[in-house]
């Protein structure tokens, strides 16, 4: 920016009128009335004040719509009941013949085994990185992950009493706090646990750790950090050592740190200052975050980890037990969600120097070659430690012992394989019995596996009182309780996966009535809407406070324990059914004289409409009754947050109802009278519809990229029909260039694995890799140069490429898109190491250059966009330009007199505005991969083409514009490399700018990377009202606020259609591997757009309108 700061562009303009009006009033012309100064400045207050109601009545709206999502959500996405019983030592869960409870010394249920673990995590560890490569013709090649890792297969298969290896089966989610959780307490998770993967809140349930600590064990951790939120205050301070585990780019200083802590502590001389050591290596799981796993870097990872092992092999004595495990697998390009075969099977390997393990089968010897042959559970991890370490087996605790670690050394030890399950199916049922009771669940869900226990303790029972049972014998009460163990784990899965249909009714209910009130808002009223705006927001405000206040309130007094709750129900419902109508009566007499324009006029509508003193005091009480009743009902009927949310809406949403009142001679039909209108509602109704299909979910980028194409033609159609030369030329070459844009975007692909093999992908260097390939590079550099010089031309066409627009397009904005590029191109250097700069050092200088674009954009970008004048420019001159240019100025004349002529006078608001999202584009660029942020800057140019269509073909005051960038922000979601799967969340984004995890910096980046393209065209929407419109024109702010209530009516559309399909088709087999994730996409991208739209978009307006009203006075 220029040293003379932005006030000195406004002194110029200021300089150029005083000396244009000197020289009229030296020829004979009057001055400008003194008054409009007076004027103007009472205007600028009344757009302030109508600009706050607008933003309060959106953010109204904005709360309706989590009410609505909360709901469903609390229905759809459940937890797990969980029971505060704890296992006990001393108390066995059944009688064992022959053997008294002891204790952790000697083994509280069962002869422990040994006296010491070590137990160590390998994150996101395959199955297939452990075993050797086997290849399924003769022409498959290893990969880069192959035979990097042999220890594990070496020694199960050389040295079979002392280890094995083992497929190991998470439940999914596979998000690493869930498997953390799994994997100590031997439970399920649960999709709504997902949700909490970076809350890390500390289980309050039965878990091994806790028995350990119980036991007086000396507990020791290293590495991931997630097991401190878990377990704080479990560990022992002196020698525990955690790190950041969200950095994901970091692949060598957690595990260097924990191999530097383990290794001494493994040592003779340190082996009495611990009992239980638990190590969680991250290096693997970020290799494949960052490269994919078929990469130089994860077999150089794998080679690290194979060496780690070997020397831990060596160190550990008899008496300790190593265990190492992956707590999930990873896809093809490295992430993990839980949706596929790959990110599930993870690997399980036991060590003993001991030699106690052993196999039921002589075929068994060798590991699996798969994972999908004889695969365990990652919950019958939690049995099998208890027993081997002789402590009890957490109450919670769904798993079954580990064959391989209680079979004997000759494998034929089948008594005390089936004296383990007995006792695993024991605490099982004393689970399965209290849950059932705290649950109230029937008796016809638990009667098949309470048979199934009954005939198990028959068969164990017939057995022990046999003279001489043979292994055989054994081998069938083993396979009894193991057939138990089996059907009960069937039977909770079934029971975590039920659903609160109410909730989930409710939050349907919500979301659709404020689709209807957003429909109404937004297109259904007619003239200027910041006329009915404030009476709207005074009802639903007030509405809102009263309700949610009566809400909290009588859920808080009428506690369900404080009367009979159906006797309260009942009184309540006749209650709101009679005071109800009352209250919609009052609302519906108050104010109906006119339009309340202000909170004041509202309060005195409210007096002057009541006929005495007498009828206001009885309307009063019957509104207040009114409300009240409908917080009692409710608050007897539902749980206290349930019962304030819907007393909320349903005051608030009737007072919203009762406002529209006041507009009822301006109501007209939202539904659409002419072809734009009825392209702008198929559009989102036909996309509704289509989320119903798997086939429509898994193929949506192209679906999208069909609708844009199919508007580019009918834009081309329609440009054809203009009558003007002019704008027929223009909507003709716009709307090729958009479809073309289309097009060019489209190349851009990551495909689900679904869409194999009819699928390409191209955002990567590969399918199975997350680094962008080489030719890529070019991309950020083509978009430095490219990108400032398009938007350029466009400011160039009204001329309006003066004052900022100049310092910010054509030199700050540059800028930062060339620190971009630069960015990227260190990062490929530091992933393919072609600097020999140390890697601390190069992260700091990426780091460095990524914060100068974000200050760049969001620093000096706002500063510029606040404070700067309108991009024109003003002089005198008794000519005029060239007809081409005359929509593009405004000259002030008189016949004989010289002339005041305004270049840019035809688009300041629009070249003014779109300012805004170019400050937004330039750090959603720099936070996208190159190939996601050339397309962010084909985004741009697309909406700049869009804006001259809309203008050409007059099509402002239509819902095309504002709906066109919803379609073309979802659009561009895919582009940038995402996908409605939990998996393509790209988690690196956060530490563009930053080294470690900061909050609340790192989510907003994450949001920013994910829902780059939605916020973009959320921010530019407001261009779509005011491109190439008049300064002094009256209704802009109306128009605008149609325009953004649309845009956001769009997104309400696809989240209330994705949230009826995820209810319909709960029990689809594919509901959470498509339907959920795209339910939870919908309503995430409803609330970010929500939210920006509102305060970024909508607030922004703010500084443009100041800006062009400043120079030339308001309407």
């Amino acid at each position: 920016m220029s040293g003379d700061g932005p006030p000195s562009e406004y002194t110029g303009i200021a300089a150029a009128f005083a000396k244009a009006k000197a020289e009229q009033e030296a020829k004979g012309l009057r001055p400008r009335n003194e008054d409009s100064k007076a004027y103007n400045k009472q205007q600028e207050r009344q757009f302030k004040r109508s600009l706050v109601r607008l933003i309060g009545f959106l953010s109204l709206i904005l709360l309706l719509h989590v009410f609505g999502i909360y709901l469903f959500t609390s229905g759809f996405l459940l937890t797990r009941l969980v029971l505060d019983n704890k296992s006990d030592c001393a108390v066995l869960p059944t009688d064992v013949e022959g053997y008294k409870t002891g204790s952790p010394a000697a083994g509280c249920w069962h002869p422990k085994t040994f006296e010491k673990a070590v137990v160590i995590i390998v994150d996101a560890l395959r199955y297939d990185f452990t075993v050797p490569f086997n290849p399924a013709t003769a022409n498959s090649q290893p990969h880069h992950f192959h035979n990097a890792l042999p220890v594990f297969h070496e020694t199960a298969t050389q040295q079979p009493n002392n280890a094995f290896l083992l497929p190991f089966i998470a439940d999914p989610p596979t998000t690493t706090l869930q498997r953390l959780k799994g994997l100590t307490t031997g439970t399920l998770p649960t999709f709504i646990d997902a949700g909490s993967n970076f809350a890390g809140t500390a289980i309050d349930e039965d878990n091994l750790v806790a028995q350990l600590r119980n036991a007086s064990k000396t507990i020791v951790h290293l590495g991931d950090d997630t097991w401190h939120s878990l377990f704080p205050g479990y560990f022992e301070p002196n020698l525990t050592r955690a790190y950041d585990s969200f950095n994901v780019w970091d692949l060598h200083t957690v595990d260097n740190g924990v191999t530097e802590h383990l290794l001494p502590l493994l040592s003779p001389a340190n082996s009495s200052k611990w009992d239980v050591v638990f190590g969680h290596y991250l290096g693997v799981d970020h290799a494949g975050h960052r490269y994919g796993p078929d990469h130089p870097a994860m077999a150089a990872k794998l080679r690290q980890m194979d060496d780690v092992f070997r020397r831990v092999i060596d160190l550990i004595d008899d008496e300790t037990l190593l265990v190492v495990m992956g707590d999930h697998g990873m896809d093809a390009k490295g992430d993990h969600g839980g949706e596929s075969a790959d990110e599930i099977e993870a690997a399980l390997w036991m060590y003993s120097k001991k030699g106690i393990f052993g196999r039921s089968s002589p075929e068994f010897v060798h590991p699996p070659a798969t994972a999908k042959e004889r695969p365990v559970a990652q919950i019958d991890l939690v049995p099998t430690l208890s027993f081997l370490l002789g402590m009890p087996i957490p109450f919670n605790n769904l798993g079954a012992p580990i064959e391989e670690a209680f079979i004997g050394r000759d494998g034929q030890d089948f008594s005390n394989l089936a004296q383990v399950n007995r006792l695993t199916a024991a605490q099982v049922y004393r689970y399965q019995h209290q849950y059932a009771l705290a649950r109230k669940l029937d008796e016809s869900i638990t009667s098949g596996p309470l048979a199934l226990f009954k005939a198990a303790t028959e068969a164990s029972e017939s057995t022990y009182g046999a003279r001489s049972p043979s292994q055989a014998d054994w081998r069938l009460v083993y396979k009894a309780y193991s057939k138990y163990q089996k059907e009960t784990l069937g039977v909770c899965r079934g029971l975590w996966a039920s659903f609160d249909t109410e909730s989930m009714y409710l939050g349907i209910g919500i979301l659709a009535f404020t689709l209807g009130l957003l429909a109404v808002y937004a297109r259904g009223i007619d003239g200027d809407i910041t006329d009915v705006t404030p009476v709207l927001l005074f009802r639903g405000g007030i509405g809102a406070i009263l309700g949610s206040t009566v809400g909290l309130g009588s859920g808080i007094a009428l506690a369900p324990s404080s009367f009979p709750l159906g006797l309260l129900a009942t009184v309540c419902a006749i209650l709101v059914g009679g005071a109800g109508i009352v209250l919609v009566f009052a609302y519906m007499r108050v104010g109906s004289d006119g339009i309340i324009s202000t909170f004041t006029n509202a309060r005195q509508g409210l007096v002057s409409t009541l006929p005495s003193s007498q009828r206001g005091w009885l309307e009063l009480a019957a509104v207040l009754s009114g409300v009240v009743s409908v917080g009692l009902g409710l608050a007897a009927s539902f749980p206290l947050v349930k019962a304030t949310i819907l007393s909320t809406v349903l005051v608030s949403g009737t007072g919203i109802v009762s406002a529209l009142r006041f507009a009822e001679r301006r109501l007209v039909s939202p539904l659409p009278s002419s072809i734009w209108g009825w392209m702008a509602v198929l559009s989102p109704l036909l996309l509704s519809i289509g989320f119903a299909s798997n086939s429509f979910t898994i193929w949506e980028d192209e679906i999208l990229l069909y609708f844009l194409a199919t508007c580019g033609v009918l834009f081309l159609i329609s440009s054809f029909r203009q009558v003007d030369v002019s704008d027929r030329v223009l909507g003709i070459y716009h709307s090729i260039l958009f479809t073309v844009l289309t097009r060019v975007a489209s190349l851009s692909r990551l495909c689900r694995e679904e869409q194999m093999p009819y699928c390409v992908s191209t955002y990567y260097a590969s399918a199975t890799s997350s680094t962008s390939a080489g030719w890529q590079l070019i991309i950020p550099f083509v978009l430095a140069l490219v990108l400032p010089t398009v938007i350029k031309s466009y400011y160039k066409s009204s001329l309006n490429y003066q004052g900022a627009g100049v310092m910010w397009i054509g030199f700050a904005f540059r800028f930062g898109l060339v620190l971009s590029a630069v960015f990227w191109m260190l990062d490929a250097g530091d992933d393919a190491d072609w600097f020999e700069t140390n890697k601390d050092t190069l992260k700091t200088i990426k780091v460095i250059v990524a914060q100068i674009v974000l200050a760049v954009a969001f620093a000096a970008g706002y500063s510029t966009y606040t404070w700067s004048a309108p991009l024109l420019t003003i002089g005198t001159t008794a000519d005029v330009l060239a007809p081409d240019k005359a929509k593009s100025q405004a000259i002030v004349s008189l016949p004989g007199r010289a002339a005041i002529t305004i270049l840019g006078y035809a688009n300041l608001h629009g070249t003014r505005y779109f300012l805004l999202a170019t400050i937004w584009a330039l750090g959603i660029i720099l936070l996208q991969k190159p190939m996601g942020g050339g397309a962010i800057g084909i985004c741009v140019w697309q909406i700049l083409s869009l804006l001259e269509i809309i203008d050409t073909n007059k099509l402002s005051r239509t819902p095309v514009g504002p709906v066109v960038m919803g379609l073309m922000g979802s659009f561009y979601f895919f582009k940038t490399g995402h996908r409605a799967t939990l998996a393509s969340i790209q988690w690196e984004s956060a530490f563009i700018p930053l080294k470690s995890i900061r909050y609340p910096w790192s989510p907003v980046l994450v949001l920013l990377n994910t829902f780059g393209a939605q916020i973009l065209c959320a921010v530019a929407v407001p261009a779509t009202a005011l491109w190439k419109k008049q300064p002094k024109q009256r209704g802009l702010l109306g128009d605008v606020v149609r325009a953004v209530a649309t845009h956001i009516l769009f997104y309400a559309a696809v989240a209330l259609a994705t949230t009826m399909w995820a209810g319909w088709l709960r029990r689809h087999l594919m509901l959470y591997r498509i339907f959920s994730p795209r339910f939870m996409m919908g309503a995430l991208v409803l609330l970010v757009v929500d939210v920006v739209s509102v305060f970024v978009a909508l607030g922004g307006t703010l500084w443009s309108f100041l800006s062009v009203a400043e120079v030339f006075g308001w309407p």
